[in-house]
């Protein structure tokens, strides 16, 4: 009797573990899903690479981009500062000649005439020459007076191109011309007045010019 019970034991047992043993069917349903994840889940992994890729790709290209567009503000703002220092000089220059007076064709005395012998000259021009009082152009107040170098005359010059202006041109060409700077700008408008009366000496009064605009004005 205990050997049939036992048999009978043994045998549920192993008719248990056979039910609960997986099958070839079931293993290989369960590879089959596993090869599915796999799957997925490469497939997912190569989109997400080929997104960064071109993530990158378009980052490279924006910042090419971006490089060309600040070499490009770089040579601009560098044009510009150009401009502007140059737009400075030539403020600065106006400022410094604002007050001046040019005397073309006042004899000079030798080669090398000092600072402090050009005042007189002018003063003497002024009232021998064009029989200005004393007491007017003892009134005028110099800041001070000296002769242009040559190539410094050469741009200031303002003669007229007719014919009647050569002969004059001509004289005026001898001498280094002589920049008065003036106290005031009434004084500066009271010699440039004179200019007419000063040509038929042949002297030319003129206005100190910027190099920009030297050869944009004749006489007056």
């Amino acid at each position: 009797m205990d050997k049939r019970n036992a048999r009978s034991r043994k045998a549920i047992e192993t008719l248990s573990q056979a039910i609960n043993e997986p099958t070839l069917k079931d293993l290989h349903a369960m590879l089959l899903s596993v090869t599915q994840r796999l799957d997925s889940i490469e497939n997912d992994l190569l989109k997400r690479m080929t997104a960064i890729e071109e993530s990158v790709e378009n980052a490279h290209y924006r910042v090419s981009e971006l490089e060309h567009e600040i070499i490009s503000l770089q040579c601009q703002f560098k044009k510009e500062m150009q401009t502007t220092r140059k737009d400075e000089n030539i403020i600065q220059e106006y400022r410094s000649k604002e007050y001046n007076v040019l005397f073309h064709g006042l004899p000079q005395k030798g080669r090398i005439e000092n600072h402090d012998q050009t005042e007189p000259v002018v003063r003497k021009f002024l009232t021998e020459q064009l029989r200005v009082s004393p007491t007017q152009v003892d009134a005028i107040k110099f800041s001070n007076a000296h002769r242009l170098p040559r190539r410094i005359s050469a741009v200031n010059s303002e003669n007229a191109n007719n014919s009647e202006n050569e002969e004059r041109s001509s004289d005026n060409q001898k001498y280094s011309p002589i920049v008065v700077k003036l106290a005031s700008m009434k004084d500066k408008h009271s010699l440039l007045k004179l200019a007419p009366d000063a040509r038929k000496m042949k002297v030319n009064i003129t206005r100190h010019l910027t190099d920009g605009n030297a050869g944009s004005e004749k006489h007056l």
